[in-house]
């Protein structure tokens, strides 16, 4: 016998700790060598940092595990319709997180009173607020967990920003409330009585769609009421407050950037067109706005578009804060802002998902470079009507030039220098479980290749999947960081339903109804060009549609003429993509993939691709 080495003493300490609540949740708890906690959703097992067990104890490592094993059990605020009217999705699912975390103290502390005492090794974290210069609506969301942390114990005057300490005395109450409305402690002990039922049908009928699902036992309708529960607590008594500390940020930042000659980058901001370069400037901006400009002025608001751009540069500050990709322990989100300033919260649990895809640098060069090459001034001049003098007569004006005489200022045409593509490309991939296997991993690598590319290019794209309903990846306005990245190869797991916190129906692809909403976001992009790829390997096996409703969507996109509708089928069998797409190319094999979709880049960019368009169905 020899006597076991300290780190794995420590860890034996925090497995033999956290023993009853790891096993309740059927996870388990290993010691890693990197710096991130993370959750892998396929070992079921947390891996803690060896360094912080060393370094903050095994108390602290065990608290942060009890927190998090809380939203396992009880947060389901994203599974279902909150109803919540705000300007952001991100950062109001920052807000509700920080709503939910006193929560999730509350009934992990009373299913495991032994845990309390882990717990406050965890207070110091939240001793003093966060650092200057982050947005105010942030830093509430942090100070919803810090008040339960410190036992509802007001910060001393002055030490908060006016406005967060009265957005907090003001909804204090009612997060209070919300804090104790908890689900049963005992899961075993819940039965679908008169009362949950009235409850259920009540508060979640309309949150789940058609209906209560069948599946749902007494225990999750449970879980499922109290959060809808707190739900309405939050839309009625606090998102208010939040809402106010958002608009506030907003006219601060926005007062900043004109007095700074940013109007420009506003404006792109605003519509959607944030190369990384832009992202970074305005990134760049939010914490010297914050704290040069204290208050909001009082003879500007920015109008709607500017809103717009606002919103969206705090949310790409978010972004920047928190490279790491959060996903939720099988069923809980709980990222946290800890990246934005000291004692701003305990460490948070990320998710293992699979490896990050990238394509080979030299495949994204050559794409670029045969886009810039296409684009050169000496190589790709052309000639372009519509001049008063010129080189050559246009001829088709000659002809109209007897009947109309005031033509005569558009007779001649000269050669002009192309362009940057004025040009948007959205991706459309089918997730259903017939993707699995090397297809899936062909059609992640052209979407990664895609992305890398057209980032380069700085053409805007949008990345979404869908299966019953539309899964996005990528948005207009996010460029391609590290969380981006980890989403889109995060890809792979919706097809055999083990995506944390993804759609998870392999078994359906609504394909109609799928692409029609997805036409109608491209539709809203500025560009001149828009372009819609569409992969899949199958015909319609819809939950909620039939071939019928791709028929009509395709018919309706190409009635519209507004976009550039293409179908490819990958793999062998995929004729019937021909079939259901005008313009299609059928039964690419899965090793060409990257290659087929490269050459949609190039002409999508207007550059002319020798033999690409001969396939293509028109």
């Amino acid at each position: 016998w020899q006597v076991p080495a300290p780190q794995f003493a420590s860890l034996a300490q925090l497995q033999g700790l956290a023993s009853g609540l790891c096993m309740d949740a059927g996870i388990r708890v290993e010691a890693i060598a990197g710096p991130q906690w993370s959750y892998n959703h396929v070992t079921l097992t947390i891996q803690v940092p060896q360094r912080d067990i060393d370094g903050k104890g095994v108390l602290y490592c065990a608290g942060v595990l009890a927190h998090e094993v809380g939203h396992f059990f009880i947060s389901r605020y994203h599974k279902i319709l909150h109803g919540i009217p705000f300007p952001s999705e991100k950062i109001l699912n920052h807000l509700l997180n920080g709503l939910e975390d006193p929560r999730v103290n509350q009934w992990i502390k009373a299913r495991y009173p032994g845990s309390r005492a882990w717990f406050e090794v965890l207070v110091d974290d939240f001793a003093s607020p966060g650092a200057p210069g982050v947005p105010e609506v942030v830093t509430f969301g942090v100070e919803c967990h810090a008040d339960e942390m410190r036992n509802w114990i007001p910060r001393p005057k002055g030490c908060l920003p006016k406005r967060i300490a009265l957005a907090l005395a003001s909804t204090g109450a009612a997060r209070r409330r919300m804090a104790g409305m908890l689900p049963s402690l005992v899961p075993g002990s819940v039965y679908l009585d008169e009362r949950l039922a009235s409850d259920a049908e009540r508060l979640l009928a309309k949150r789940l769609g058609a209906g209560l699902p069948a599946r749902l036992d007494a225990r999750e309708l449970d879980v499922l009421s109290r959060q809808a529960e707190a739900l309405d607590l939050i839309r009625t008594e606090v998102i208010a407050h939040a809402l106010d500390l958002l608009n506030t940020d907003c006219a601060r930042l926005g007062w900043q950037l004109l007095a700074r000659g940013k109007q420009a980058d506003l404006a792109a901001a605003g519509a959607g067109r944030g190369s990384s370069a832009l992202r970074k400037r305005l990134i760049a901006e939010v914490s010297p706005a914050m704290i040069a400009v204290p208050d909001p002025p009082t003879t500007w608001r920015p109008d709607r578009l500017q809103m717009k751009g606002l919103v969206r540069i705090l949310e790409w500050f978010m972004d920047a804060a928190n490279p790491v990709q959060r996903a939720p322990m099988s069923t809980c989100s709980s990222a946290k802002m800890s990246s934005l300033g000291p004692d701003t919260g305990p460490a948070s649990i990320s998710v293992s998902l699979p490896e990050v895809f990238t394509p080979q640098p030299q495949g994204v060069e050559h794409l670029s470079r045969m886009v810039q090459e296409g684009l050169n001034p000496h190589r790709l001049r052309r000639f372009q009507g519509g001049f008063a003098t010129g080189s050559q007569i246009s001829m088709p004006e000659a002809m109209r030039l007897e009947a109309e005489p005031e033509r005569y200022r558009r007779l001649w045409r000269r050669r002009i220098r192309p362009t940057r593509p004025d040009a948007a490309f959205g991706l459309l991939v089918d997730l259903s479980g017939s993707m699995r296997g090397k297809k899936i991993q062909a059609a992640l690598l052209g979407t990664m290749l895609v992305a890398e590319t057209l980032e380069r290019l700085e053409i805007p794209y949008m990345i979404h999947g869908f299966q019953d309903q539309l899964i996005p990846f990528v948005d207009w306005n996010e460029s391609l960081t590290p969380a981006v990245r980890q989403r889109i190869s995060s890809m792979q797991l919706e097809v055999s339903n083990s995506r944390p916190g993804g759609n998870n129906k392999m078994r359906y692809n609504d394909d109609g109804p799928c692409l029609a909403r997805f036409a109608s976001h491209l539709r809203k992009h500025a560009a001149r060009d828009r372009f819609l790829v569409v992969v899949s390997d199958g015909g319609p096996a819809g939950l909620h549609s039939n071939d019928g409703d791709l028929h009509r969507a395709v018919l309706e996109i190409t009635t519209l003429g507004e976009l550039q509708l293409i179908g490819l089928g990958l793999g062998a069998g995929t004729e019937h993509v021909s079939t259901f797409y005008p313009r299609s190319i059928a039964c690419v094999p899965e090793a060409e993939f990257p290659a087929r979709i490269g050459q949609l880049i190039l002409q999508s960019c207007g550059v002319p691709v020798p033999g690409a368009g001969k396939e293509l169905g028109a």
